[in-house]
């Protein structure tokens, strides 16, 4: 399916920034959420643009392994591919430090400055999240500023 191709690089930015709070491995979650969009895909009502069906199609996936995680006894550790490996990967010394910066942030920090990043309009974002377009707007703002005071104090600034 079209839609597939043309979301794989949103599919794989989620997964990535939510990669420290999953126990199975991303290329699992990816392939889950592609399965989720695959069966859903004739519930799509077009209320919504594609994409942002999409976001929630996938978060509520990688929520969905964050709930059966809690409920299941931590037996090993998983495995931690690094975000500089990921950054490394894509060659690019600013993607590096900008996926280090938001490794660091909470887990709905990241899901919002994600989708930020992928530029969906605020609108959308707020469609996904169930907040309004000011309330994107204002933690966007404060994402920002949250990321500029953790460069700073990873560069010794003030």
């Amino acid at each position: 399916m079209a839609m597939l191709d043309e979301c794989r690089g949103l599919i794989t930015s989620l997964c990535v920034v939510h990669r420290e709070h999953l126990d199975v491995d991303i290329e699992d979650v990816q392939q889950d959420i592609r399965a989720n969009l695959w069966q859903s895909y004739g519930s799509f009502m077009g209320r919504s643009t594609m994409k942002t069906w999409v976001y929630r199609v996938a978060l509520n996936t990688i929520y969905m392994h964050y709930r059966k995680q809690r409920y299941r006894l931590r037996t090993e550790t998983r495995p931690t591919e690094s975000m500089n490996t990921i950054a490394d990967k894509r060659d690019n010394e600013l993607t590096e430090q900008l996926y280090r910066l938001v490794e660091q942030l909470e887990a709905d920090e990241k899901t919002l400055i994600t989708m930020y990043l992928e530029e969906l309009p605020q609108r959308e974002i707020g469609e996904v999240l169930g907040v309004s377009e000011d309330a994107v707007f204002s933690r966007i703002k404060k994402i920002k500023k949250k990321l500029k005071e953790l460069n700073d104090h990873e560069n010794g600034e003030r």
